[in-house]
């Protein structure tokens, strides 16, 4: 790699990949949508392009890696592969997922009201019009849902 291209902006799945494993981020390989369907074959898919890519990794969450070069290998051999981040110990930060379908921007409105606020933290918008809020992990302490549309990963 280039000095003008180690700076370079991720453009692939597996560009995201190693920057986000550069940063300390366990990676793992999961399913694509291939023509508005998932890639593992299930025509009712209730996960579309949401799950580990069982060819890559078996065990799910506890195959991620933020090795370079395992990474580098596992997306030359199939480069569709869409890039899932293992939350807990293993990237060292935990996701609050909010999803409004589910009644659980009323649920956060509510859990805010009664502790001073929103909480300052990175956050990204989902597919389903809802947030992942990211939070330290902290190994003392077990965060579990705190009620009906959020689910704590």
């Amino acid at each position: 790699m280039s000095a003008e291209t180690a700076h370079a902006e991720p453009t692939t799945p597996g560009e995201y990949a190693l920057a986000y494993a550069g940063i300390g981020w366990a990676v793992v390989p999961l399913h694509w949508i291939d023509n508005g369907h998932c890639s593992c074959g299930r025509t009712e898919c209730p996960s579309p392009g949401k799950h580990p890519y069982s060819l890559v990794a078996r065990h799910g969450a506890h195959d991620a890696s933020n090795d370079p070069a395992t990474i580098a290998r596992w997306w030359a051999q199939h480069p569709r592969m869409a890039v899932g981040i293992a939350t807990g110990a293993a990237s060292g930060f935990v996701v609050v997922d909010i999803d409004p379908r589910n009644g659980g921007d009323v649920t956060w409105g509510a859990l805010c009201d009664r502790n001073g606020g929103e909480p300052d933290t990175a956050q990204a918008r989902t597919g389903g019009g809802g947030r992942h809020l990211l939070f330290q992990h902290d190994a003392e302490r077990v965060m579990r849902s705190p009620g009906k549309g959020i689910d704590v990963k």
